[in-house]
This record gives structure tokens, sequence and C-alpha cells, in this order.
């Protein structure tokens, strides 16, 4: 789970146990709610969110939070607003928990009740669509089928993209307006037909990455997208000679037309080709550094390559333990540290064999 989806839930739990601390069966109106998540707003930005809110109201919220598990809210509490910008992604996504939590209780009147437990599993159904995991196996997350119906409208988007990665709303998240829910949703399977077409790339090159349309989508305008359909193994004999050098070179990892792609104008074509151990014995002499280097990681020709003019070279070289008794002496001194190392782990495993011999 990443900071954002940690802090997101932490801070809907910081809004959750000002509640749960009262019977499952105590009702609180949305507007206690709204009023108390005003009030964290406050302990966490050290500004008041709603001119409306009547702060002294919740001085019991305020004493209860000074007693808070997490360090961050007793933290807060001593000092508002200090040093926010280096905690300003974390109170920000906790901000966003808190909010991605209450969008499910402020589109009803203000004097609605709602009791404790269903505040709880509530939460447990935001948990789930943020991990994936069930925080509690007596939820009945099918009984929360119209918060998981109402959260495809949820205004943060990266709601919306968890709800798309469980599978919930895709006929309508497919015309979500934001390209990462769209990817999520190409990632389902779903509405591949009208995705192969998205005016984002990304989202293209998803579906390629599927494997649908690749007919269509190896003459994608997109590079990106024509490299996905060429790691698939698709339409080779076309993308050998595509204007891309990326491209080209994911054609090189599938080894196809190497012979061709051994004299490739771009240097990391060349590279990748060395890479598969391909024609050594001419790009041994390649113009460009990085494709020699190449060469020597396939401990070809060390006995040329260590006197190899650039110092990455010889470096490699050094790596592969080749005369390491000359590199030490290189004038380079990465190099030179590289092949006493090496000779510092030889020496290591040779006394430790000795060590594992003496001892049978």
């Amino acid at each position: 789970m990443d900071d954002t989806k940690k802090y997101m839930i932490e801070g809907m739990d910081v809004f959750l146990r000002i509640f749960t601390r009262y019977p499952n069966d105590k009702e609180f109106t949305v507007e206690d709610m709204i009023g108390i998540s005003n009030v964290i707003y406050l302990v966490i930005t050290g500004k008041d969110r709603g001119e409306s809110t009547d702060i002294e109201k919740y001085n019991e919220v305020l004493k209860n939070m000074v007693n808070d598990p997490d360090p961050f809210m007793r933290e807060l509490m001593t000092d508002f607003g200090y040093d926010l910008d280096r905690r300003k992604n974390k109170i920000n996504n906790m901000l966003e928990g808190i909010d991605a939590f209450l969008r499910n209780f402020n589109k009803y009147s203000n004097d609605r009740k709602f009791m404790v437990k269903d505040m709880i599993g509530i939460s447990n159904v935001i948990y789930f669509i943020i991990t994936g995991k069930n925080r509690s196996e007596s939820t009945d997350i099918e009984k929360y089928n119209e918060v998981l119906k109402n959260m495809v409208n949820d205004p943060n988007p990266l709601m919306r993209e968890l709800l798309a990665n469980y599978g919930y709303g895709l006929d309508q998240l497919v015309n979500d307006p934001c390209e990462s829910v769209r990817v999520a949703v190409a990632k389902q399977k779903y509405g591949l037909e009208r995705l192969i077409n998205d005016p984002s790339e990304i989202v293209r090159a998803t579906v390629a990455e599927i494997g649908y349309g690749l007919d269509q989508l190896v003459d994608d305008p997109d590079a990106g997208v024509r490299e996905k359909v060429a790691e698939l193994g698709y339409g080779l004999e076309r993308l050998v000679d595509d204007p891309d050098k990326f491209v080209r070179r994911t054609v090189a990892k599938q080894k196809y037309g190497l012979e061709r792609l051994i004299n490739d104008p771009s240097e990391i074509v060349r590279a990748a080709v060395a890479e598969l151990g391909y024609g050594l014995e001419q790009l041994i002499n390649d113009p460009d550094a990085g494709v020699r280097k190449k060469v020597a990681g396939q401990r070809y020709g060390l006995d040329q390559l260590i006197n190899d003019p650039d110092a990455g070279v010889r470096s490699m070289v050094a790596m592969t333990g080749y005369r390491l008794d000359i590199l030490i002496c290189d004038p380079e001194r990465h190099v030179r540290y590289i092949a006493e190392s090496e000779l510092e782990e030889r020496e290591r495993r040779r006394q430790k064999l000795f060590q594992e011999l003496s001892e049978k």
C-alpha cells in the first residue's frame, strides 16, 4: 500500500474514532459529521474550513483528540500548523480520506441520522476499495452496494480508479474523464472495442498490453503504443523498420531482424543486439562506448576491451573479473575501485571455502 492510500485510511480512521467510542446504536446527524470533520480540518491545518462551524460546540471532540492513538494527531494538537510543508502530503491525503468517507453522507439532509455501526460499515467498504482487503470479516460488502454505486461519481479520480480496479461501475467508468480511470477499466478487459480508439495513448497502450486489436494498434501514431505491440511479438516484420528507435530496440529484444538491426543508426538498438550476444565480432569495434560495454558484458574480446579508451567499458571488463591484476593499476579511479572490490570478494569466497573444508 503506497503512502497516499495509507494516509487516506489514517484520515478516515481519525474521523471515525470520534464516533466509535459511543455505542453502535448511537445516532449522529449529517450536520454533526460535517461539524466534526471541520474541527479535525482545523486541527490538521490550523485553518477553519467552515465559517459557520461553532468550534466551541465541539470542545469535547478536541479534548478527546488529545488522547488520539495516532502520535501525528497528538503532535498537531499541541502545535497547529507547525512545519506544514514537511507534512503536506500526509495532511492532504488524510483530509482526502476524511472527505472520501464524508461524501457518502453529505448527499443526505443535515438532519438525517446514522448509527455508529453504519459509519463503521461504510468505512470498511472504503477501506476495501482503497486496499483490496476486507478489514472486518463481519462486514457484508454486498450490503453496501449503494455506497459502491455512489462512489462511481466520487470527485476524487483515485477513488474512481480504485473502484475500476475491483470491477465496479465499469459501464460508467469506461467514459470517465480521467485517463488513469480508463486505464484501470481497460485492465479489467472491459470496453476494449471503445478504448482502442481512446484519445489517450496511455489507454491505447494498455489495450495493446492486453493483446486486443493488435492489427490496428501496430499502426498507432504513438510510438509507445507500437512498442507495446512489439513486446507481444506482433507485426515485427513491419516494426523492424519503425521510425522510432525505442520500437526498433524492442523488436531487437524479440530476437527478430538482428542481421539488419546490427547496423541500425541508433546506438541503443545496436546495444540491444549486443546484449543478445549477436554479431559481437562486429560490435566489439562499434564507435559507441555503450555498445562496446554490452559486448564486454558478454565476456567477449576482453583481451581487446581491457585497453578500451572508455573507462565505462574497462569498468565492465573489471566486473567480469578479467585480468584484475592489470586493472587495479588503471588510470581511472573508478575502474581501480571495481577491480579492488572484485579481488576482495574473490578472497572472501576463497577464505569461506577454506573454512568450510577445514570443518569437514
